[in-house]
């Protein structure tokens, strides 16, 4: 006849208890230099102690690059760089430029200053692509800027002139190639002040003062006449009573109507 033996409950806490102790334990049977060891400290369990140990022999043969520290030199940080894939030289770069015409000159001081910064191929690239993204946005909002910078100078002078808008322009034209130059214009045209209202009227008076044997493609001397200038000689046509324009007897009386009509129609 076989006995049965039950295991009690303080058997079990009994049982646990030892366990636990053992664990504790298990740290003072390692020699006191490994046991001190600060990478120790983290480890509790025989278990972490295994686990660790495998992730440890799996690392074994890999290739491990050391990160230098605040105090390194330049040649340790760049031992790195090429451990992580930097080419050997700045021409080594492989850089994709979209079938866009690139400066010579500025793409090799790109290759130059990123190989010096140990920026890797793929990290060229991404900085590459956004600096040609950003400078293409670049130049297209200054063409959109002065392509609006001129647009308003054109509506102002149009709003003030009227119907000499042309004839003023033409004066103004002719002012500075009587003047001025081939390095007047292109200086005019590249600084924008070539739109600029106010530089326009001072050309235009200055054209308009011009005789007509003065001007060197022979342009015509009768510029028109702007808005204001009508509105002058409408008030001192009103003003004066005696004028022909007030008298339907006066022999010159239809040629002054027609001209006071011609002077409303420079008022637009």
């Amino acid at each position: 006849m076989t006995e049965n033996t039950e295991t009690t409950g303080e058997e079990t806490t009994s049982n646990e208890a030892e366990t636990n102790q053992a664990e504790a334990n298990w740290k003072e049977a390692l020699p006191e230099d490994v046991r001190e060891d600060p990478s120790m400290q983290a480890i509790q369990t025989v278990d972490n102690l295994a686990k660790s140990y495998v992730n440890a022999q799996k690392m074994i043969g890999a290739d491990k690059i050391i990160v230098p520290n605040k105090y390194a030199e330049e040649n340790e940080w760049q031992d790195v760089f090429t451990k992580l894939g930097l080419p050997e030289t700045p021409d080594k770069y492989e850089i994709a430029v979209n079938d866009k015409e690139v400066d010579k000159e500025f793409f090799s001081n790109f290759k130059q200053a990123a190989h010096g910064a140990g920026i890797l191929p793929n990290q060229a690239q991404k900085i590459f692509d956004w600096y040609n993204e950003a400078s293409g946005k670049m130049v297209q909002d200054q063409t959109n800027q002065k392509q609006a910078t001129e647009k308003e100078a054109i509506d102002s002078l149009r709003n003030e002139w009227g119907s000499a808008y042309d004839s003023k322009l033409k004066a103004a034209q002719a002012g500075v190639s009587h003047y001025g130059n081939e390095e007047l214009t292109a200086f005019l045209e590249e600084t924008g002040l070539g739109n600029n209202p106010n530089i326009i009227k001072t050309f235009a008076k200055i054209g308009e003062a011009l005789s007509e044997d003065a001007f060197k493609d022979g342009g015509p001397t009768n510029f028109g006449m702007t808005p204001q200038d009508a509105q002058t000689q409408i008030n001192s046509v009103m003003a004066d009573k005696k004028h022909p324009y007030h008298d339907k007897y006066h022999p010159n009386h239809t040629n002054a109507v027609s001209e006071v009509t011609k002077l409303f129609e420079h008022l637009g």
